[in-house]
């Protein structure tokens, strides 16, 4: 069963998309598809664990996506067979109601995240000897060749992993490497907002944990190399630089985001595209994904863009405030110090929705359902320590 897992978060990725394997993305959807079936029904009669209200929202939020698939048919003319097999490219939550009845060990679970860090790693080093990986495109601005994987929220994860691992004083040495090549891993990206998420709440995982005076320490360091190493670096600079001319550009017109983010939130549509959203274009396989997919052309507004923004208009307020409430109460949850790196990963997972789409994906709403599953399996078994702790003082 657990390799059944991994290989659900394996087809969620697309197996990284090796490009020797023509139509990978069309098939790795059907192999999801029927994995994810294949574990719901084989652990189906087992007792959930942990907080049944979460298992009641996700299949509130499950079946706002169905009834969005039903807008685009109604009121967008999309076949509604189309709009369902459309909506399944965000149907992850759904791997929550098996992920609670499976029985998953917090010592599997964290096995199964630093498995997907390694596996990223070794893959952007594979795409940097020769690219059998993913998809690549030339961007100057960010130094030439920019590499695109899935898999990226699984090493954010890992690396607040690593980093609590050592804080632990679990594996030292072991966890310092780790953290640092998934660190190099995600700045090889170049995608700022992930990097400055991961090194922001990275650090404030760490300067938590230390005394006052190492805690001067380490603010100078980050100053230090703030204004003084990273400026040097050939990468930082572009970075900077491409950032710079955007928000220079940006002065002279409307920024694409905030165009996007008013456009994706306030176009015109009636109460019942309001609450349930105008439903996912399925390109190439309906008039609605079509004009979509032209417009999106033409203007450069894109609901991956703004997570938050795309997925309230693909599904609504009703799926959008659902989904924000999962976020939110699983911060509330106390979880010991071996696991701070969980709730850490949520709120890097709440900030790196607000500019591009991590709620739109299955690639990226498996790690999310994983995290919270943790949180609440943990929770759980702290609640049934009480009444085993009580009976041996009695």
């Amino acid at each position: 069963m657990y390799r059944w897992i991994i290989f659900i978060i394996l087809s969620s990725l697309s197996f990284y998309i090796p490009v020797f394997i023509p139509e990978i993305t069309l098939i790795s959807k059907y192999l999801l598809y029927i994995s994810v079936t294949f574990f719901l029904f084989y652990v189906s009669k087992r007792k959930a664990v942990g907080k049944r209200l979460y298992s009641k929202v996700i299949i509130a939020i499950l079946l706002c996506q169905l009834v969005s698939a039903y807008n685009a048919y109604i009121f967008l003319d999309q076949p509604l067979i189309v709009g369902i097999i459309a909506t399944f490219q965000g149907f992850g939550f759904i791997v929550y109601l098996g992920l609670v009845k499976s029985k998953l060990t917090l010592r599997y679970a964290e096995k199964v995240i630093r498995l997907f860090g390694i596996l990223f790693i070794i893959v952007s080093i594979i795409d940097r000897i020769y690219p059998l990986f993913g998809t690549w495109a030339m961007d100057t601005d960010r130094g030439g060749v920019r590499f695109r994987l899935l898999g990226l929220t699984w090493v954010v994860l890992c690396f607040l992993m690593a980093i609590n691992k050592y804080l632990e004083g679990v594996n030292r040495k072991g966890n310092r490497l780790f953290a640092f090549l998934c660190f190099v891993s995600i700045v090889a990206t170049v995608t700022r907002q992930v990097i400055g998420v991961s090194l922001l709440l990275g650090g404030l995982l760490i300067f938590r944990r230390l005394s006052l005076c190492k805690k001067i320490i380490f603010s100078g360091i980050l100053v230090f190399s703030f204004f003084v190493i990273l400026p040097r670096i050939s990468l930082f600079q572009k970075l900077t630089s491409a950032t710079t001319e955007q928000v220079s550009a940006n002065t002279h017109k409307a920024d694409i985001r905030v165009v996007a983010f008013y456009y994706l939130t306030l176009a015109p549509r009636n109460i019942n595209q309001v609450l349930f959203g105008m439903g996912i274009p399925s390109f190439g396989k309906s008039k609605y994904g079509n004009s979509f997919d032209y417009f999106s052309q033409i203007t450069g507004i894109y609901r991956e863009d703004l997570g938050y923004s795309g997925f309230y208009y693909n599904h609504g307020l009703i799926a959008l405030l659902l989904v924000i409430f999962l976020m939110i109460s699983s911060l509330m949850i106390p979880v010991p110090k071996h696991l701070q790196y969980l709730r850490y990963f949520m709120v890097a997972y709440i900030l790196m929705n607000i500019a591009s789409g991590q709620i739109e994906g299955n690639d990226n709403i498996i790690p999310f359902i994983y995290a919270l599953y943790m949180i609440n399996a943990f929770r759980q078994e702290k609640i049934q320590l009480k009444p085993s702790l009580k009976s041996k003082t009695l």
